[in-house]
């Protein structure tokens, strides 16, 4: 160790020597080992650098703070160096350079995701202490003057809050803080920033914000329908833009790249946010809920002209939505059947392999919360061949009863023609769906004479 510090030129190769063993380290063990000589190594390393020469290793250490794995830190905790190095990297933020200060952001939110579950389970002060110290580094400098800066910000309330998202907290901890409010409004503002990097962050974050606040309304006094809004409204813009706004023809090459990347991010937060909204709140939303919704199969529709990356990404939204949450949002629009068309085309069209997997893993939702609006949508589009390829998929998926008698029902619409083939099918399906019900029912009787039988 000592030698690693004897100049100026070995403390630097050094460090980058440690970094990218950690990093390596991280890929292949990020798991918990019995084995500490690395931690006491590369804490012993960090300490006496930081003690020798602090001012011109900064975004060295971040970064390898920021490549350390949870065994790691599972040992600083236990002997106590874990909190002055994380407090080491918000002093970095506040006094370094923009380089080091955005490593130092960057790092952070690495080990959020290395250590809250862990401190979840183990250490619920040190759980607490980190999570505040976060947010109020997030609340002080997410409108940074420098662009790095607020973009690292950004990814570090994601990485948090994504965290939080697989806890089960509970409703009294002392954190968030009481202006947690204005760490959400200005999640909203970064949507909109000027620069691509911490719009792209933005993006994500929202998605993994939204999730959490709907998950834990007491424990985040925030405005969760006003969020929601904003939040849906601002992620159905870009992917609208993605696919071919109004403006698409006078965007550069580069400005089309960047539509692109933002619209794939926010498919993905768009998928988490309309699958976290609460039944209670459709009233208010349902409108934006919907254009989002709209939104993500657009891209689908779309998916010849558009990166396949932004295609997947809305398939697996779509495949989030729980039918619960569909059948609310979508009751007597046709946008489920709009859906289930696109989804369709692909199973029997594409030659894009990629596509198949993820598209039938979203029909499965979408046709359980077909009603007779989707049904009639449905019929009036797809050819006889395409309805028996739907009716076969359907069949295979055991889908639930209730959609076979929306067809049956709309069927009897006027002004649709339908194949006797095709009608059959259908009706047959509910004829033998509901004897089945039926005979369920007629069994459970039985056994509960036979139970009366034997209790006398």
């Amino acid at each position: 160790v000592n030698t690693l510090v004897s100049s100026n030129k070995t403390v630097i190769d050094g460090l980058i020597l440690v970094e990218q063993l950690a990093q390596g380290r991280k890929v292949q063990f990020n798991t918990m080992s019995l084995d500490v000589s690395f931690s006491v190594f590369v804490f012993s390393v960090l300490q006496t650098v930081q003690e020798k020469q602090p001012g011109r290793t900064r975004q060295l250490v971040a970064e390898t703070l920021g490549s350390l794995a949870i065994s790691e830190w599972h040992y600083a905790f236990k002997v106590g160096k874990a909190l002055p190095f994380i407090e080491s990297l918000r002093n970095c933020v506040i006094e370094g350079s923009n380089k080091d200060r955005a490593a130092a952001c960057k790092a952070l939110g690495d080990v959020i995701t290395n250590t809250v579950s862990l401190l979840y389970n183990e250490r619920r002060h040190d759980f607490e202490v980190v999570c505040c110290m976060a947010i109020a580094l997030a609340l002080e400098h997410i409108h940074d003057g420098n662009d790095a800066v607020r973009g690292m910000v950004m990814f570090l309330i994601g990485n948090l809050f994504l965290e939080l998202s697989t806890l089960d907290l509970l409703d009294n901890y002392s954190f968030p803080p009481n202006n947690i409010q204005s760490l959400f409004d200005s999640a909203i503002v970064c949507l909109q920033d000027q620069s691509h990097k911490v719009v792209g962050n933005a993006v994500r974050s929202v998605g993994h914000m939204g999730a959490v606040l709907h998950s834990y309304p007491v424990l985040f006094s925030v405005d969760r329908i006003s969020f929601a809004r904003c939040a849906m409204k601002e992620l159905t813009t870009k992917i609208e833009r993605a696919v071919g706004g109004k403006d698409h023809a006078t965007l550069t090459w580069k400005q089309r790249s960047t539509a692109k990347r933002h619209g794939w991010g926010a498919c993905n937060s768009l998928g988490v946010l309309l699958d976290n909204i609460d039944t209670e709140d459709y009233g208010e939303l349902r409108d934006i809920w919907r254009e989002g919704f709209r939104a993500l199969t657009s891209c689908v529709h779309n998916r010849a002209s558009l990166n396949e990356k932004i295609t997947l990404a809305a398939l697996r939204a779509l495949a989030k939505i729980r039918v619960k949450q569909l059948t609310h949002a979508t009751r007597q629009t046709g946008l489920v059947g709009a859906a289930i068309i696109e989804c369709l085309h692909i199973l029997t069209l594409e030659s894009n392999k990629k596509f198949q997997i993820p598209t039938r893993t979203t029909m499965e939702p979408l046709t359980n919360s077909i009603d007779v609006f989707d049904a009639s949508v449905i019929l009036n589009e797809l050819s006889e061949p395409e309805m028996l390829s739907l009716y076969r998929f359907m069949s295979e998926l055991r889908v639930s009863p209730t959609a076979f008698k929306a067809f049956v029902l709309a069927m009897k619409e006027p002004g649709l023609t339908i194949s006797v083939d095709i009608e059959k099918r259908f009706v047959t399906k509910v004829q033998l769906d509901t004897k089945d019900v039926n005979t369920q029912s007629n069994l459970q009787v039985e056994d509960t004479d036979d139970e009366e039988e034997d209790e006398l």
